[in-house]
């Protein structure tokens, strides 16, 4: 016992008030009834995906990480994996990861939990996000929080809109403090359910910081999925509508030259 105390002494403040809880459905995810409560909700992988592996979460950074090898700079290979992302997402559909997700979703509705969406994806899909997420079935609450259009911070283009923070490809919890920071916020509880442990991380190190109690769920659904990805069938698919996205690409650089 004097043993478990002397560890415990010596962890830090935000490990002692935070957990994260490894889930592969959201049947698992357990909401207390407690007031002043945040729910935030990761996007890609979590709540939907594309039907095809091309423009995937995995495809993302599989293909970062493919640039980079290339010979580009961090910054370089994330604007141009951002810039084919983007343009992928504009030509494919989307499906809900499972169905549950409809409702867990309104049952947060019903009993007036506020929820958000936290994604690292980039601010210009933001009006293409919130069309994914509605042909989902799945539509963000923005009673409790502005819903109009802002840069919280210009520099690294992290923007929120209607419910979600875009991030650009920024960490999370630094995200998350910028816009708490911003709307003077302030919450007891924040639970976060994302399939990235890493931004799980993030994001617990900042809320706990900031004298919350954190609960992240590391969403696995589709951890087979994400297994099983074959860059080569991705390339293929790539090599289709790689034209179309580099002539965008074009007529982007063109109008800035104007």
């Amino acid at each position: 016992m004097k043993k478990l105390l002397q560890t415990l002494a010596i962890l830090p403040i935000w490990f002692l008030s935070a957990s994260i809880i490894e889930v592969n459905s959201f049947e698992q995810i357990q909401i207390p009834a407690e007031k002043n409560l945040l729910v935030i909700l990761d996007i890609d992988n979590t709540l939907m995906h594309l039907k095809q592996d091309l423009g995937s979460d995995q495809w993302f950074y599989h293909r970062w990480k493919e640039l980079e090898n290339q010979g580009m700079t961090n910054e370089q290979a994330l604007r141009k994996v951002a810039f084919e992302f983007n343009g992928i997402q504009t030509l494919s559909p989307s499906k809900i990861v499972e169905d549950p997700i409809l409702d867990f979703v309104e049952s947060l509705r019903k009993k007036k939990i506020p929820f958000m969406g936290l994604t690292i994806r980039s601010f210009e899909l933001a009006l293409r996000t919130h069309q994914q997420l509605n042909d989902c079935g799945i539509i963000f609450d923005s009673r409790f929080f502005d819903p109009q259009p802002l840069f919280l911070d210009k520099k690294s283009l992290l923007f929120c809109y209607d419910g979600v923070i875009f991030t650009n490809g920024g960490n999370k919890g630094r995200a998350f403090d910028l816009w708490k920071s911003h709307f003077n916020l302030t919450f007891d509880h924040v639970i976060v359910i994302d399939d990235k442990k890493a931004h799980l991380e993030s994001l617990q190190k900042t809320i706990v910081e900031l004298g919350a109690k954190f609960t992240g769920y590391r969403y696995g659904f589709l951890d087979e999925h994400v297994r099983n990805f074959c860059p080569k069938r991705a390339q293929e698919q790539f090599h289709l509508i790689e034209p179309l996205i580099e002539g965008k690409l074009h007529s982007c650089e063109t109008a800035k030259g104007e």
